[in-house]
């Protein structure tokens, strides 16, 4: 209900993260784009009560990703 649509790399990742954004039938809403650690993006172009599938790509490490 009070989700922000931000998804933050956290500060500890290992590098960046690369997100893209599907909706239910597998059209890309949001291309692909990087998140630095310790930075977040906010997803404007998202709406409420769809659901989507969130795909992330990043070398071999150890990473945290948040969604709020």
């Amino acid at each position: 209900v009070f989700w922000k649509k931000e998804i933050i790399n956290d500060a500890n990742s290992d590098s960046n993260v690369y997100l893209r954004v599907k909706d239910e039938k597998g059209d890309v809403i949001i291309d692909e784009f990087p998140i630095s650690p310790g930075k977040g993006v906010k997803l404007e172009g998202l709406k409420r009560k769809e659901k989507y599938f969130f795909e992330i790509k990043a070398s071999p490490g150890r990473f945290f990703i948040n969604a709020v």
